[in-house]
C-alpha cells in the first residue's frame, strides 16, 4: 500500500515518535558539548596607519611632497604590511628569531620558518573605507604579547617604507660619513706629526722664507683641486654602474670652478629635471625614460672625462710645485709637506663636514609617507564561538537525524494504527473504536456499589470490565452503544441473529467486548444469548459473575437440552453480581447467559458436531 504523506500524518508521526525526534538532537548537542574542547579566550589589539603617495616638484630646484589616492596603493601597502620582509625583522625584535639569522637563514629553518608563518597568520591589514588609513589588527590569547606585536608591526613596516623612500639620500649621507671619519683621523694623525717635528727641529728649521710659504700656499691649492676633482669623478664612477638603477641626487653635491665643466654640469642638472617630470606619469622602463636615461650616461661620460683632463693638468702644475719646493731647505720643505697635509686634510674634513650637514638637513626635510596615528595600549577580549557554533550544528543534525529515524520507524512500523489502515488491509469496514480505560478505577467504582462483588470475589476483576453496566454513562459504554447502532444500521432486520466476536491472540478483550455488547443490547430490549465458545480458556461468564458448571459443552457432547444449561437473570442475581450489582441499571431480564462448561472435551469435535452445525445454520 502506498499514499501521499499529508500534513495531518506528518503530525501524528511527530506526537507518535516525539521521543525519538527530541532524544536524537539533545544527545547530539550533550555529545558535541562533551566531546568539543572548551576555547581559550582570544584576544585583539589594533591600530592605524595614515598612507600618502608623494611626488617630487622640481620647484627651486627641492624636493617637494603632495598627498593623492592611487589606487590599489592601499591595498598595496596593506600587502606589504603582512609580507614575510616585515615579519622577519618583527620576529627579529621580539626576540623570536636571532638577530643575526639572515633573511635566507630564516627561510632555510624551520623554526624560524613557522615563527614567521605564525606570526604572519595571527597580523591582518586592510584600508579603512573612505580614508587613507591602513588598519592593523592581531589576535592572539595573550594580551600584553598581542598589543606588542601590533606595535613592532607597525614600527618596522614605517621604518622599512622611509628607508625605501629616501634610500638615496641615507646612502649618500652614510658615504659622507665615511669619508668624513677618514679625513679626521687622516687631520689628527697629520698634525701630530708636524707638532712632533716642530719640537724635534726647532733650532735647524727656518721660520722666515718668503718664496718657500708662496709656493706652498699655490701647492696646497693644487693639492686641493686635484683632490677635490678626485672625490667629484669617484661619485661620477659610483653612479654609472651599469647593475643598479641610475642616481642623479650626486649632482646637486658637486662644486666645479672651471667654466667648461660647469657648462656640462648645467646641461646634466636640466636632463636630471626632464627625467624627474617623466616618471611622474611613467616607468623606469618606459622607452622614453631609457632613452633620457642613455643621454644622461654619455653626458656623465664626458664630464668625467673633462674632469679626468682638468686633473691631468692639475698634476702636472703640483709636480712643477714640488719640484720647485725640492730646491728649499730639507727641513723647510718637509716641514711644509706636513703643514700642507695638515691644510689639505683641515679643508677636505671642513669641505665633507659642510656636505655632511646638508645631508642631514635634506634627510630630514623629506616628508614621510606613513606614520602611526593610532596605537594600542590594552587587547579587547573576543569570546570564540567555534564552540557554540559547533554545538548548534550538532542539534541541527540530530534533529535532523531524529526526523530521518522517525520517518523510518514509521515505514517499518508494520502495526495497524490507524482506522483507514485497518480498513485498507481487511478490505472491511471498522464499526467502532473503544477507548482504553482505567481497570482500577472502574474496580473501585463497582466496589463502592456492590459490595458483594467486591475484592474478595473470585470474579472481581472480570465484573469491573462490564463498564456498560457498571457505568452507563460514561464514554466507553457510550462506544459500546455506538456500535450496537452501527451493527443495527449495516445489518438488515431479518439477518444479524448471530454476531461473532473473535481475535487473533489471546488478551485482546474478546470476553469484555462481547459482554458489554450483549448488556447495551439487552438495555434496548433485545433478546439476547451471550455464547461462551472459547473452550479453551473460557472467561465470557466471569464477567457476569456466574459459575461454569453447565453450559455449551453439555448441549453439545452430554445431550443437555439448552434450556437447562442457559443461565438467566436469576443466575446473575445469585451469583457474585448480586441483586444490588443488577439493579444499577434496567435491561438485564433480556441477557441469557450460555457458558462455555467446565467439562472438558475435544472442543473441534464438539463445535463440528451436528447440533453446533444446525444452531449457527
Amino acid at each position: 500500500m502506498h499514499y501521499d504523506l499529508t500534513i495531518q500524518d506528518y503530525i501524528r508521526i511527530f506526537r507518535k515518535r516525539f521521543w525519538i525526534i527530541v532524544c536524537l538532537p539533545i544527545l547530539a548537542g550533550l555529545i558535541a558539548y562533551s566531546l568539543i574542547p572548551v576555547p581559550e579566550p582570544s584576544f585583539q589589539a589594533w591600530g592605524r596607519i595614515q598612507v600618502s603617495k608623494r611626488t617630487p616638484t622640481t620647484e627651486s630646484g627641492l624636493v617637494g611632497s603632495r598627498s593623492y589616492e592611487l589606487g590599489n596603493y592601499l591595498q598595496t601597502q596593506a600587502e606589504i604590511v603582512t609580507g614575510q620582509d616585515v615579519m622577519k625583522e618583527v620576529g627579529r625584535r621580539l626576540g623570536r628569531i636571532p638577530e643575526t639569522a639572515s633573511d635566507e637563514a630564516i627561510l632555510e629553518n624551520r623554526s624560524y620558518f613557522r615563527v614567521l608563518m605564525d606570526l604572519s597568520s595571527s597580523v591582518a591589514a586592510e584600508p579603512v573605507q573612505w580614508t587613507s588609513l591602513l588598519a592593523v589588527t592581531a589576535e592572539r590569547d595573550d594580551p600584553d604579547e598581542v598589543v606588542s606585536i601590533v606595535n613592532t608591526v607597525m614600527d618596522v613596516y614605517v621604518e622599512q617604507h622611509t628607508y625605501r623612500l629616501n634610500q638615496e639620500v641615507i646612502e649618500s649621507r652614510r658615504h659622507i660619513a665615511q669619508q668624513l671619519e677618514h679625513y679626521r683621523q687622516a687631520l689628527k694623525q697629520a698634525e701630530d706629526a708636524l707638532s712632533a717635528f716642530n719640537l724635534e727641529n726647532a733650532a735647524t728649521v727656518s721660520l722666515s722664507s718668503g718664496e718657500h710659504a708662496q709656493t706652498q700656499e699655490e701647492l696646497e691649492g693644487v693639492e686641493t683641486d686635484i683632490t677635490a676633482i678626485g672625490v667629484q669623478i669617484d661619485l661620477i664612477d659610483d653612479n654609472l654602474d651599469p647593475s643598479s638603477v641610475m642616481r642623479l641626487g650626486f649632482l646637486s653635491r658637486l662644486s666645479l670652478r672651471e667654466p667648461g665643466v660647469q657648462s656640462l654640469l648645467d646641461a646634466l642638472l636640466r636632463l636630471r629635471q626632464e627625467r624627474e617630470q617623466l616618471l611622474l606619469y611613467q616607468t623606469l622602463r618606459s622607452p622614453e625614460v631609457q632613452r633620457l636615461d642613455q643621454k644622461l650616461s654619455v653626458s656623465l661620460s664626458v664630464l668625467r672625462a673633462e674632469l679626468v683632463g682638468v686633473r691631468a693638468r692639475l698634476i702636472a702644475d703640483r709636480d712643477r710645485l714640488d719640484g720647485k719646493l725640492r730646491a728649499l731647505p730639507s727641513h723647510d720643505v718637509q716641514r711644509g709637506r706636513m703643514e700642507r697635509e695638515v691644510e689639505v686634510n683641515e679643508q677636505m674634513y671642513l669641505l665633507l663636514n659642510a656636505e655632511d650637514q646638508r645631508a642631514s638637513i635634506r634627510e630630514a626635510g623629506t616628508v614621510p609617507e606613513v606614520s602611526v596615528v593610532e596605537r594600542p595600549v590594552l587587547a579587547s577580549g573576543t569570546a570564540r564561538t567555534g564552540r557554540r557554533i559547533k554545538v548548534l550544528v550538532a542539534l541541527a543534525l540530530g534533529l535532523l537525524m531524529g526526523a530521518v529515524v522517525a520517518l523510518i520507524a514509521e515505514s517499518l512500523d508494520t502495526s495497524l494504527g490507524a482506522i483507514e489502515e485497518v480498513e485498507s488491509l481487511l478490505e472491511v469496514p471498522v464499526i467502532g473504536v473503544i477507548p482504553p480505560f482505567d481497570l482500577q478505577t472502574s474496580r473501585k467504582r463497582l466496589a463502592e456499589v456492590v459490595p458483594r462483588a467486591g475484592a474478595g470475589s473470585r470474579n472481581f476483576p472480570e465484573l469491573a470490565s462490564l463498564v456498560a453496566h457498571s457505568d452507563p454513562n460514561g464514554p466507553v459504554a457510550e462506544a459500546y452503544r455506538a456500535i450496537r447502532t452501527t451493527i443495527r444500521e449495516k445489518l438488515p432486520n431479518d439477518e444479524g441473529k448471530i454476531i461473532v466476536v473473535t481475535s487473533a491472540v489471546l488478551g485482546e478483550g474478546k470476553s469484555a467486548t462481547v459482554a458489554n455488547l450483549a448488556v447495551v443490547f439487552a438495555q434496548m430490549g433485545h433478546k439476547t444469548l451471550v455464547v461462551g465458545a472459547d473452550l479453551r480458556r473460557p472467561n465470557v461468564e466471569k464477567c457476569f459473575g456466574l459459575d461454569n458448571d453447565r453450559g455449551l459443552i453439555n448441549v453439545l457432547s452430554m445431550g443437555m437440552p439448552l434450556a437447562d444449561a442457559v443461565q438467566r437473570i436469576t443466575d446473575i442475581v445469585l451469583g457474585d453480581l448480586g441483586m444490588d450489582g443488577v439493579l444499577l441499571t434496567p435491561g438485564l431480564d433480556n441477557l441469557f447467559v450460555l457458558p462455555s462448561s467446565s467439562r472438558r472435551t475435544n472442543g473441534r469435535i464438539a463445535t463440528a458436531s451436528g447440533p453446533m452445525r444446525a444452531g449457527s445454520g
